[in-house]
């Protein structure tokens, strides 16, 4: 672990309201620590991103993996660390403060492939939500150093069907997040039975099994409380991936909710009591997809997000829906650029400023799964990139780290080595994990940690910066991509503004905060919630 901790941040922590003084400009911060595994290697921007796998440790996670990663800071030391699948379960590797990692304690050894992380106990340390492959769901309470212990917290539910993932939001003010909790279909007995004693071949593709009903669990003052009916959530769905965001732009959460076996995903429009519509085919999204990953941003430059979902071999690229004015939605993915996504499923997606221009770019990880013949397609990594308009350009480059095929699925976003960019770990289903370092040529950026007193992420929130005559938006959502969550630092890249004239916060109840400028590029920035 790093020996200067937070120390080795340029960090400004501004308490503000929107009459707040600047800040003052901070100091210049200590040399960047190396650990124990040497210097990272050199940069190589003609590779865009360079996989350092077996520089930084994940390489020791073993070829026995699975499909889930996420990044947070586990043990409170402002860099953020790794929770990767292992055989029996779920591991936590902390970073030593130059992108390379050390596996520390196991969270779950017991069959534990996807670990989601929030603030969910109401105690400042990072929890963590792990999801396994039989069909459970576990909650471990953090104790803010990278250890984890069970939970009674969360109920134990009946195991009614194999486990999709879970997310998480603040859907009707009280301060706390509540869980979604999806499932795909029933599990099939070895005898050939489902648990209501239906009849079923062991071994069937989810296409031959039925739906099965998801869990909402209400965070009531008490814990949580299962609210599945009363949420309006009720309805057997065969869930893959799932995203909370505001879809429609009204300010309450919202539930994205992507299915499995060519149906239309749907949208749960939320009234901000904790209860739910599904309006999806009302906005216009009428789509038949096998949804796998899912994230949201601005990628035109309106201060609106489009969403991105990706999907199994999909005709045009799959599905970028853009909201029109009368608030349906249209997709665009092969008019922006991404018809070539059509030969390929990806699962794991972010949409990132990864060469902080100023615009979102958008990153895949790829594999045709199993199908009728039982025989997958290991696939290689796309990046594509933004000329600010909200098209997209695919970018490749002989030797980089993008050209590793294999079976992904998640993908987890963060800077690791604390440069300014945004890093990529792969987790796959036929061998372990990869880094890939983002070597990209960068403009001028700024990070955003927003300090919300009642829960981590501030799922809802929404950051704002002007430089140069530029607005840069950014949305917090909960767990975009695929397979487990991403830092929970916002960043903003500003192009070539080497100072952003105005930060601006909406807190996800709707209180928003200014911070007056100028700020200055290249420094992270702690915005804490103040009345």
């Amino acid at each position: 672990m790093s020996p200067n901790g937070r120390a080795a941040l340029l960090l400004v922590s501004l308490i503000v309201a929107a009459c707040a003084a600047p800040p003052e400009t901070p100091d210049v911060p200590p040399p960047k620590p190396i650990g124990p595994r040497g210097p990272a290697p050199a940069a190589r921007p003609d590779l865009l991103f360079q996989d350092i796998t077996a520089w930084s440790g994940v390489l020791e996670a073993g070829q026995d993996a699975g499909p889930g990663v996420s990044a947070a800071d586990l043990d409170d030391d402002g860099d953020d660390d790794l929770i990767l699948p292992s055989g029996p379960g779920l591991d936590v590797w902390l970073n030593w403060g130059d992108g390379s990692f050390e596996r520390k304690d196991a969270i779950d050894v017991d069959g534990g492939y996807v670990g989601c992380v929030a603030e969910l106990t109401g105690d400042r340390p990072l929890d963590v939500l792990v999801v396994n492959g039989a069909g459970r769901l576990r909650l471990f309470e953090g104790a803010g150093d990278g250890t984890f212990t069970p939970s009674s917290r969360l109920p134990e539910l009946p195991i009614t069907g194999t486990a999709s993932g879970v997310t998480f939001g603040d859907f009707n003010y009280t301060g706390r997040l509540s869980l979604f909790y999806g499932r795909m279909v029933p599990i099939c007995s070895p005898e050939g039975r489902l648990a209501d004693g239906t009849p079923c071949t062991p071994g069937a593709t989810p296409d031959k099994l039925p739906p099965v009903v998801p869990t909402f669990f209400r965070h009531a003052e008490s814990g949580f409380v299962d609210d599945t009916v009363a949420a309006g959530l009720a309805g057997p769905t065969k869930v893959q991936s799932m995203m909370v965001m505001d879809v429609n732009g009204d300010g309450p959460l919202d539930l994205f909710v992507g299915t499995e076996g060519d149906q239309r995903d749907l949208i749960y429009l939320g009234d901000a009591k904790g209860h739910f519509v599904e309006r999806g085919k009302e906005l216009g999204m009428e789509v038949k997809t096998s949804a796998m990953g899912s994230d949201a941003a601005d990628i035109d430059g309106d201060g609106d997000p489009e969403l991105f979902v990706s999907d199994y071999l999909p005709k045009g690229g799959g599905q970028l829906w853009v909201r029109q004015p009368d608030g349906r939605f249209v997709n665009e993915a092969t008019a922006r650029g991404l018809g070539e996504l059509s030969q390929y499923s990806a699962w794991g997606v972010g949409l990132h400023d990864f060469d902080s221009d100023g615009d979102v770019d958008l990153l895949c990880v790829n594999a045709v799964p199993k199908d009728h013949t039982g025989i997958p397609l290991p696939q290689e990594r796309l990046y594509f990139d933004n000329d600010g308009t909200g098209h997209f350009t695919r970018r490749v480059a002989p030797g980089s780290g993008l050209d590793l095929a294999t079976e992904a699925r998640g993908a987890t976003f963060a800077d690791f080595d604390d440069d300014g960019d945004i890093d990529v770990v792969v987790a796959s289903t036929d061998v372990g994990p990869q880094h890939l370092r983002n070597d990209l040529p960068q403009g001028a950026w700024l990070k955003v940690a927003l300090d919300y007193p009642w829960y981590r992420p501030a799922v809802g929130a929404v950051v704002t910066a002007r430089a140069a005559g530029r607005t840069i938006t950014r949305w917090v959502h909960g767990t975009p991509s695929f397979g487990g969550t991403s830092s929970l630092v916002v960043h903003l890249g500003l192009g070539a503004a080497e100072t952003a004239d105005e930060l601006t916060v909406r807190w996800p109840h709707g209180e928003v905060q200014t911070t007056p400028g100028p700020l200055p590029a290249r420094q992270l920035v702690t915005v804490r919630y103040s009345k």
